[in-house]
């Protein structure tokens, strides 16, 4: 079926009402966002109907208000703390086939997604690179120190699928020359 996210989400309407959803990305269907992306959610009572990423300009002021309140930011003081939960948020997506962590460097972090099957680390390869140039965005605003993240795919025996530095060139999510 492919590569999918499912996205468990409180959102809120144009009064600031909160509602629990769940629906599913699929990267062939290019509907998996980035983290920090703000996402328009059509609903029926029972499920999501339809989804549409949208600038923040675009968000009523009563949800972003409430989006904004219940945004919980880091309380690390280090990149080792920050990498510690990171790793942690992370590893609840470790399955037997995938282990996710995220290390300290000096001045940098080093996500690694290390996989079982040449298959599965050849899609996430291409879902997580879009991903990680706005994920170096959310993490710098944790960690205004960093100056760059990597993320690595590998293979359990030790082989390199993937691997990208993101810095400043791809801080707002575009490569820039």
């Amino acid at each position: 079926q492919g590569l999918k996210v499912v996205y468990n989400l409180t959102c809120y309407n144009a009064d600031g009402a909160a509602r629990d959803l769940e629906f599913v990305g699929r990267l062939d269907l290019h509907d998996v966002y980035p983290p920090g992306t703000y996402i328009r959610v059509s609903a029926s009572k029972t499920w999501a109907t339809g989804k549409e990423a949208l600038p923040e300009t675009d968000v009523p002021a009563a949800a972003l208000a409430k989006i904004k309140e219940s945004y919980a930011p880091s309380s690390a003081s280090t990149l080792s703390e920050y990498a510690a939960e990171q790793t942690q948020r992370l590893s609840s997506r470790n399955t037997p086939s995938l282990t996710i962590t995220c290390e300290a460097g000096e001045n940098s972090l080093v996500y690694t997604y290390l996989y079982g099957a040449k298959t599965l680390a050849d899609s996430a390869a291409e879902f997580l690179d879009p991903v990680y140039k706005s994920q170096f965005r959310a993490d710098q605003d944790s960690c205004p120190e960093l100056g760059a993240i990597f993320l690595e795919i590998k293979l359990e025996d030790g082989e390199t699928v993937f691997s990208q530095k993101y810095d400043e060139r791809v801080k707002f999510g575009y490569e820039l020359d």
